[in-house]
């Protein structure tokens, strides 16, 4: 009998156990484990590979098609009217891509906040991690190494297009003073395109609609600027109008990427109206980051305050 009451508090002591070992003192949430967690639980979807896949694509593909572009340009002008070239086309047709590839890695970013609220997985979330904002914190920061990798990757790749569509093209070297900017496209291209995909988190966080948080992306990047385009159109007179849209993040990505500045503005265009109000590349990163951290703000907040149902 006695052997029977040991073996029986042996195998209690083995299982699973409460009081003071389970209690909630004693239990740490860790973050980067949050974070993992996040990551495994993205990289099982389909619906990202799907993501992925699509982003990585369009740079190669996009490049590849201006690139032929142009050489099927250059081809067909008279000898006397050939446009020289130079290595800035294939930063250009590269940066070029991004904001393809951000609208699509946008929607990724809505669509990774909005699931957990059309499909009630935020319950489960928010039971390992009570803590709302750690844990969108945590799933961010996943999304935000998975949108920079993947972006980082379709610009390898877009470089190799380049050089395959490119062979044979006569293509001199950077213009003095755009060494850098090789540089600005491999490393600022992920990093301003993470910066939408978090806008697309701020939005879906703010919606909690995946149709909702997609149109918002679209209005802000797409139908924003294009409103502003019209207005400065008719509104000749007033140009703070034209200013207005340099200042929105589907402009700010592009400046920011491929390190535009009004005085290259002014002497392309051969007009002092055009560089009006235009900011130099670096000022346009940190407005998209301000973008960012606004939106993100409020749709973390929102989470925080608003009720889970």
């Amino acid at each position: 009998m006695s052997q029977m009451h040991s073996n029986m508090n042996s195998s209690l002591s083995s299982g699973y156990t409460t009081g003071r070992r389970m209690s909630s003192r004693r239990i740490r949430l860790n973050f980067w484990g949050c974070v993992r967690a996040e990551f495994i639980k993205s990289m099982s979807l389909v619906s990202t590979w799907w993501m992925i896949g699509i982003a990585i694509v369009l740079f190669p593909a996009l490049t590849a098609l201006q690139t032929g572009l142009t050489r099927w340009m250059s081809e067909q002008a008279p000898q006397d009217e050939m446009f020289s070239m130079d290595m800035t086309l294939l930063w250009n047709n590269i940066a070029g891509a991004c904001g393809l590839a951000a609208f699509v890695l946008g929607i990724f970013g809505v669509m990774n906040i909005t699931t957990e609220y059309t499909t009630t997985s935020i319950q489960s979330t928010l039971t390992v991690n009570p803590r709302r904002l750690s844990a969108m914190f945590a799933k961010c920061v996943a999304l935000v190494g998975i949108v920079w990798v993947t972006t980082l990757v379709g610009v390898l790749l877009a470089i190799g297009a380049f050089y395959i569509t490119s062979a044979g093209m006569s293509l001199g070297a950077l213009p003095e003073g755009q060494a850098g900017l090789p540089y600005l496209v491999i490393l600022g291209a992920p990093s301003g395109v993470a910066a939408i995909c978090l806008i697309g988190c701020g939005l879906g966080a703010i919606c909690r609609s995946t149709i909702g948080g997609v149109l918002a992306l679209i209005g802000l990047l797409s139908i924003l600027p294009s409103i502003f385009q019209m207005l400065s159109i008719f509104a000749v007179n007033i140009r703070w109008l034209g200013a207005a849209g340099y200042y929105l993040p589907s402009y700010s990505l592009s400046n920011f990427v491929l390190g535009r500045s009004p005085a290259a503005e002014i002497a392309y265009a051969d007009s002092s109206d055009l560089g009006w109000g235009m900011p130099v590349w670096w000022v346009s990163g940190l407005v998209l980051l301000t973008w960012t951290v606004v939106i993100y703000a409020i749709g973390m907040l929102i989470v925080k305050r608003s009720d889970i149902k």
